[in-house]
């Protein structure tokens, strides 16, 4: 089997794939900024990105997110290092996954790393989140990046009648995890 590493990037990305580690024999890493969110989550293997130009918060905005992968740009190759496959997962819509993820989506790709990126876009009435994110696809686009795209419209519809809004989540993270797995089963056969 192919050396595959996952890095969950942003809050949704590390509980996604926490997910990863309990369905599939890979090395997975949580990324944040946010070194109080890194702190939860769940996945023994975390990395803070741009511990200055971050300072451990949250980014934010996506152009922070994207300064803090370039700051992080050594220690991220080195984490590379090894793979002949990068799976990304995260949300899109804020600033860590949005900002961090297509840069190192690139610095994968130019190292050689096959690189895919399953990742969620946020509700249509989320509009300023919804641009930020339309703008990291269509970065994912011109990359020419393998891209999984679950739109938060369709999974509520999907997934509603939950009890809480942390439910959904957990839910809808388990899921896209889940969906992925199922395509990778399918492929391969």
């Amino acid at each position: 089997m192919m050396h595959t590493f996952v890095f969950g990037i942003g809050g949704a990305g590390c509980r996604m794939a926490a997910y990863f580690v309990q369905r599939s024999p890979v090395r997975v890493y949580g990324l944040n900024t946010d070194q109080a969110a890194l702190n939860t989550c769940p996945l023994a293997d975390k990395f803070l990105l741009g511990p200055q130009i971050c300072q451990g918060r949250p980014a934010g905005v996506p152009a922070l997110g994207l300064r803090a992968a370039a700051e992080s740009r050594v220690d991220l190759m080195d984490l590379i290092s090894g793979a002949e496959r990068l799976v990304l997962v995260t949300g899109l819509g804020g600033g860590t996954g949005t900002g961090a993820a297509p840069a190192i989506a690139k610095m994968a790709r130019e190292s050689g790393v096959s690189v895919q990126v399953v990742a969620t876009l946020p509700l249509r009435l989320e509009k300023r989140r919804r641009e930020q994110a339309q703008a990291a696809v269509d970065q994912f686009i011109v990359a020419d990046i393998d891209l999984i795209l679950h739109d938060h419209e369709d999974l509520v519809i999907r997934h509603a009648g939950h009890a809480s809004l942390d439910d959904y989540f957990l839910k809808i993270d388990q899921w896209v995890v889940e969906d992925f797995l199922t395509r990778e089963i399918q492929h391969a056969q």
